[in-house]
């Protein structure tokens, strides 16, 4: 967390994306596809546990470690988790 931040901006910050995913939700939900809303339950917790994952992450500094060795450490870690997100829809 950034340090002297107000309290406002985190909040509103934590509903805008509580909010997009209740959008998201919603639009995959009365998708007319039958393949596509079935499916809505199931996204709908891989993104929760997508989020809670960088935000421990993200509270825990792993996003603002050492960035002077290459490959940053920042890097190696998204493509991972891009890497195996990819691998679980196969």
């Amino acid at each position: 967390m950034i340090i002297g931040l107000p309290l406002f901006v985190v909040v509103l910050f934590v509903l805008t994306i509580l909010f997009t995913l209740f959008l998201f939700y919603r639009v995959i939900k009365r998708s007319l596809q039958f393949n596509v809303s079935s499916k809505a339950n199931l996204l709908l917790i891989v993104l929760s546990l997508w989020i809670i994952v960088q935000a421990i992450l993200g509270l825990n500094f792993v996003f603002s470690s050492d960035t002077t060795v290459f490959p940053p450490k920042i890097a190696i870690m998204g493509y991972s988790q891009l890497f195996s997100q990819l691998c679980s829809y196969f």
